[in-house]
């Protein structure tokens, strides 16, 4: 008997299965190989898509796939100029084009109702990841950047995917809140549970974007009395949530004022001199690197040319000898300056901005258009921020949340 399994299927099992592979890798003791199962899912949906369109590409969604051509023409041109080995190109096209071919996959299959179903599956899983933080935190002693929950723990930085999930239900709850589907307890209990994971696991970017999601709906979707009191509640809870951070981390106490900002933003660095930080990242790599090159500055050097992997004929000559000291890798904006330039650099971030600003201008209509366009926002503020637009822990699941607004035009013809 062969079990058959449609397309839309293979996005749910996608997202879900990325929720949990880490964890089945670091605390269960699976062996790593189980991290490309992800991409023989990505295969299969793909085959199963273009089989059912014959090749027809439904709506709008032409628009960022063009982009996407435009971005691997430039760096496919930049690896040809500089060309090292196929199987690093193909091991960046792997890496960076995955996401886009699962973006692609949502427009064409998924309806409205599938991303209500999507988003509360989500949320239960964030809620089973609450418990499992809580039980790894009190009872395992896992601490800092290390605690991951169901995103896997013991490696630097791993919670970027618990962040993101973080982001991903605190604004589907406060959304659905302001358009009367959910109500002030089951919201306030999400953002309690947000913050008690923000503090425990020094997620302390996470507060600046809670401030952001508020300030968004207050802005731009309403400023009613029912959303007044949510903000009062909200500054409650994380009064008692930064007290409860600074018992934890004293000397970091005062990370909201304009003095720790600055230096978290443009002097801090990670393990040695020689880091970059953020927003240093793209100076940083264009004077001690690129040194007026111009083919480097504008083109990069080459798909490819920046990737590092376990296996050493995945990893390039650049990484090799500063990779381990510079850790551009840690931030997208910074890995895709490295391999595009600034031209590849612009038409990455151009394909989030015209998501966000197809969700933005038609906000009114949905409100998964107006969730739609603060994650397309705040996605655009974690290629700076990290590398979640790169992994797949959270990687697809932001792009099929990214895919919304090409999803409402095929289901309801809404944008013109």
């Amino acid at each position: 008997m062969v079990l058959k399994i449609s397309a839309k299927q293979l996005i749910y099992i996608q997202i879900i299965y990325n929720c949990i592979a880490k964890f089945l890798i670091t605390d269960i003791h699976f062996p790593s190989m189980i991290n490309y199962i992800t991409d023989i899912i990505n295969v299969c949906l793909l085959y199963l898509v273009l089989r059912k369109n014959q090749g027809i590409i439904k709506g709008k969604v032409v628009e960022p796939l063009f982009l996407v051509v435009c971005l691997l023409l430039v760096s496919t041109i930049s690896f040809l100029l500089d060309f090292t080995s196929p199987f690093l190109y193909l091991w960046s096209f792997r890496n960076i084009y995955r996401f886009f071919v699962f973006f692609y996959c949502c427009t064409q299959i998924l309806v409205m109702e599938d991303y209500y179903r999507i988003l509360d599956i989500l949320e239960k899983i964030f809620i089973v990841n609450v418990v499992v933080c809580l039980y790894e935190y009190m009872v395992r002693g896992i601490k800092y950047d290390y605690l991951g929950g169901l995103f896997g723990n013991g490696t630097t930085g791993g919670n970027g995917p618990l962040n993101a999930l973080m982001i991903i239900v605190s604004t589907y709850v406060i959304i659905e809140y302001v358009n009367k589907k959910k109500n002030m307890k089951e919201v306030l209990s999400i953002i309690v549970m947000c913050l008690f994971l923000s503090a425990v696991g020094e997620l302390k970017f996470f507060y600046f974007e809670m401030i952001a999601i508020i300030l968004f709906v207050l802005v731009f979707v309403t400023r009613n009395l029912k959303m007044l009191c949510f903000v009062l509640g909200i500054c409650i809870a994380g009064a008692v949530s930064l007290h409860f951070y600074a018992i934890l981390y004293p000397t970091n106490a005062g990370f909201l004022s304009l003095d720790f900002i600055q230096y978290y933003a443009m002097s801090n660095s990670y393990g040695s001199a020689t880091d970059i930080n953020r927003l240093s990242a793209i100076q940083m790599i264009h004077e001690k690197f690129f040194n007026g090159n111009i083919k480097r500055i504008w083109f990069g050097l080459g798909m490819g040319n920046g990737e590092s992997a376990q296996y050493s004929f995945l990893t390039s000559w650049f990484y090799r000898l500063h990779g381990d000291s510079v850790k551009y890798n840690w931030f997208s904006h910074a890995f895709m300056y490295v391999e595009t330039g600034y031209i590849g650099l612009t038409l990455y971030v151009s394909i989030f901005l015209m998501i966000f600003l197809k969700a933005f201008l038609h906000r009114k209509s949905s409100d998964l258009m107006q969730f739609t366009a603060i994650i397309a926002l705040l996605s655009m503020v974690l290629l700076v921020y990290n590398q979640t637009m790169r992994l797949e822990t959270m990687g697809y699941t932001m792009f099929l949340l990214l895919a919304f607004p090409f999803i409402t035009m095929n289901c309801q013809g809404e944008i013109e």
